[in-house]
């Protein structure tokens, strides 16, 4: 913004410049025989304008850079306040935008004595409420086809709440699935939590992973404000084959085969972005053959950043699940000390016995 400001002022103040000396050098031009003095008054006036457009574009440049500062510092407090981290808003000065900075203040209080921080401090919490309800929807263990070994676990942080995970088993096919979203709001809360209802509905009455996410795309887009989404990793196990989809999901899914680890990246929009055409042209699956030993993991943004936790997975990837698991949380658990994770850890995986 202070660029094309300083742009902007810069060429106005040359372009007035050199029309107000044009016209004095004119003027002059018609008193004056010598046509050397005439093109002197005319380079000299170039030059004044030159000089008066440089001066009002800096005044221009550092007027805005002043602003686009203060308003960038109030973003990043809104934004803090949506993730549910504690925000502080700088307030300085008697105008407009320090008004509005008073208003984002005043909010945070008032959003703070509602969660679970206290002070000074600008603290949205929404965790605990949102734990609770997704914490009461996990399923214990997921049924899985014979030869398969399934599981999944998260590991509770001090934030977070907004990821659900599932799977259920459906004749001769197992679906599971991760959903997530890309905050803690209100509208991330209830997108994930539909998400979810709406994939399990599907997935109950013996639809395919496809048709699972077309439908679900269709009803949270709506039922939901329009740029309000969630995230999805689906797997649909047949026999000796994994089809792999992911709907907006910026994490890979993870092949864990003979000690190597492979990312694999799915296409597709995230849910509820469209009314139905090009999120069903745009989703598209990965079809893996199962091998034995082989395992898939599904991780949570937050686990993917944990390099230390996915280089575990790939050290205990060889292991039985039972093992893998054990092995895998516990040393998570380890690692994270005395103050335990801040982030939730989702871990879902997937191994050809």
């Amino acid at each position: 913004m202070a660029l094309n400001v300083g742009l902007v002022s810069g060429g106005a103040g040359f372009v007035a410049s050199m029309i107000v000396g044009v016209i004095v050098a004119g003027k002059l031009g018609g008193h004056v025989e010598d046509l050397d003095a005439v093109s002197q008054t005319y380079l000299v006036a170039f030059f004044m304008a030159v000089v008066a457009g440089a001066a009002v574009g800096g005044a221009g440049f550092a007027a805005a850079s002043a602003l686009a500062s203060r308003l960038t510092d109030l973003s990043l407090a809104v934004s803090k306040m949506g993730r549910g981290t504690q925000a502080h808003v700088r307030v300085s000065g008697n105008d407009e935008i320090s008004v509005l900075g008073r208003a984002l203040g005043v909010l945070a209080t008032d959003m703070a004595g509602q969660g679970e921080g206290g002070g000074d401090g600008a603290v949205v919490d929404f965790d605990s409420k949102v734990r609770e309800l997704r914490d009461k929807t996990l399923p214990e263990a997921i049924e899985c086809l014979p030869g398969f070994e399934v599981d999944a676990a998260l590991s509770a942080g001090s934030r977070g709440g907004t990821e659900y995970f599932d799977g259920k088993l459906v004749g001769d096919k197992v679906i599971l699935f991760l959903v997530s979203s890309s905050g803690n709001s209100a509208a991330a809360t209830v997108a994930v939590r539909m998400a979810r209802d709406e994939l399990l509905r599907v997935i109950g009455a013996g639809g395919s992973a496809r048709k699972a996410l077309t439908h679900t795309n269709r009803v949270l887009h709506r039922n939901l404000p329009r740029g309000v989404c969630a995230m999805a990793t689906v797997l649909e196990l047949g026999e000796g084959t994994v089809e792999v989809y992911q709907a907006g999901a910026r994490v890979p899914v993870l092949l864990c085969a003979a000690g190597e680890l492979e990312d694999l990246t799915g296409e597709g929009l995230a849910l509820g972005l469209d009314s139905g055409p090009v999120f069903e042209k745009g989703l598209r699956s990965n079809t893996i053959e199962m091998s034995t030993g082989m395992r898939i993991v599904v991780l949570n943004d937050a686990a993917n950043r944990n390099e230390d936790f996915v280089a575990s997975i790939q050290d205990h990837s060889p292991k039985n699940t039972a093992a893998f698991m054990n092995m895998v949380l516990g040393e998570l658990e380890k690692d994270s000390g005395s103050g335990g994770l801040r982030e939730d850890i989702v871990l879902m995986t997937v191994k050809r016995s």
